[in-house]
């Protein structure tokens, strides 16, 4: 899980053991570092992540992984508090989407060596 909180994405670290370690995910961290985002990754609680709702600082959630690569989030709910966001007005995820599609077509090279002959 990605959220973006302007130039920032927090993802949770592994250390705290709620999110699985994968390739994906690290490619997502990459990409988006290249792209100039700050990527942290540190505990986040379902209280930042209200807060950055009500207050119009979180605008994006998306995961990762091998089978959907960037799948955007469109409804979090927490208690009987509903966060709505606009997936239209998604930035970030559409943009690490097809840079990722983009390496894996061949349509960009692949600077880091991801990608491996079968």
């Amino acid at each position: 899980m990605f959220f973006i909180f302007g130039n920032t994405a927090i993802t949770p670290s592994l250390e705290e053991g709620t999110i699985l370690e994968g390739v994906t995910r690290d490619i997502v961290m990459t990409v988006l570092r290249e792209q100039g985002l700050t990527v942290e990754e540190r505990k986040i609680n379902i209280d930042e992540v209200v807060e950055g709702y009500k207050n119009g600082k979180l605008t994006e959630i998306f995961g990762s992984g091998t089978a959907a690569t960037i799948s955007p989030l469109k409804e979090l709910r927490y208690k009987d508090f509903s966060m709505h966001l606009d997936v239209a007005s998604y930035q970030t995820a559409p943009m690490a989407k097809k840079i990722l599609t983009e390496i894996r077509e061949g349509k960009r090279p692949d600077i880091h060596g991801w990608l491996v002959k079968v």
